[in-house]
């Protein structure tokens, strides 16, 4: 799996709109938090499973 690195001013806008969205609406900031780390995963896991298709196309 590859580790993905976020920089810091992308965190600090992700912990921005999840304040924002908490003010809103109670646990929305944290369902926010919570899909991001999922797709970061998600992401991961596909760049992953494209590095081994490609690798096992190679004649």
């Amino acid at each position: 799996m590859y580790r993905s690195i976020i920089l810091s001013a992308a965190k600090n806008d992700i912990k921005e709109a999840a304040h924002w969205y908490e003010q809103q609406q109670t646990g929305l900031g944290k369902k926010l938090t919570r899909e991001v780390r999922k797709k970061f995963r998600q992401l991961s896991k596909t760049l992953l499973r494209i590095q081994l298709d490609t690798q096992l196309s190679v004649p």
